[in-house]
């Protein structure tokens, strides 16, 4: 159901749901992208090219 994903910065594995909106440490990159407080805040309200700019900018493509 959720895919887990180890956060280096924040040392916990989480879902990637997690990473995307709460990560404190990725909160200053993420402000630059978007700012949405849930996930379907973020999918319905947010371009999806800025979505994975994020990720990508967050090195979490790397992970997956």
């Amino acid at each position: 159901m959720y895919s887990l994903q180890f956060s280096v910065n924040c040392r916990t594995y989480a879902a990637y749901s997690y990473n995307i909106l709460s990560c404190i440490d990725f909160d200053i990159i993420r402000q630059n992208f978007y700012t949405a407080s849930n996930l379907k805040d973020l999918f319905h309200n947010i371009y999806p090219k800025r979505i994975i700019s994020f990720v990508l900018a967050i090195g979490l493509t790397n992970k997956l």
